[in-house]
Formats: C-alpha cells, structure tokens, sequence
C-alpha cells in the first residue's frame, strides 16, 4: 500500500494558490509544485509544517492507494483461483464419467 500526498486537494480546499502556500511555507513555488506532481515521500517535520500552514490533520493530507504491483498480485492470485477451480471442475467431471463407465468400480 502507497500513501499519496494530497496537497493540492487540501490547498484549493483552503482557498489558497501554490504561490501562497511557497510563501507560507517559505519554499519556492517550483518546490511546492515538486510537492504537489512528483513527490513519492515526504518528512514528518514538512508534513507537520504543511499541516499548520493549512489549518488540518496529517490524516487530510495522506490517502491510502494501492500500488500497481499489489493490484497485478491481486490479479494473478484471482487468475490462480480461476484456474485451480477449472481444473478441479474437469477432475471431477472425469471421475464422474469413469464412474459412469465402470459401475462396478465405484465404492
């Protein structure tokens, strides 16, 4: 699971431009757009500088998302379930025509 900083969902909420939230926070505006586009981390100092420039929680500013690679395992294991399920259906539609074909070797 990969957390995604949501900065500028919460900026616009508060009403403010990314030139005011540089100046706020005493960043350049080519560092909050970093923040904002690319960012894959953040230190817990910035995230609580963020927080009181903004008025809101850490919780506001970090949303849970699933990782592409969680989502292709998530993929393949239903791929393997199908799959399993398949053959199983085939095992027993065989044992059941064998049964059918040899009723006195059915116990």
């Amino acid at each position: 699971m990969t957390v995604k900083l949501m900065l500028a969902k919460v900026r616009t909420e508060k009403g403010k431009t990314q030139e005011d939230l540089a100046r706020d926070m005493g960043m350049s505006l080519g560092g909050i757009q970093y923040l904002e586009y690319s960012a894959n981390s953040v230190k817990l100092d910035l995230l609580d500088q963020l927080c009181t420039v903004l008025d809101c929680e850490p919780g506001d500013l970090l949303k849970r998302v699933q990782d592409k690679t969680e989502e292709e395992a998530r993929l393949k294991r239903e791929q393997q379930r199908q799959e399993k399920s398949a053959r199983m259906k085939q095992w027993w539609a065989q044992k059941r025509k064998e049964k059918k074909q040899n009723p006195q070797n059915a116990a």
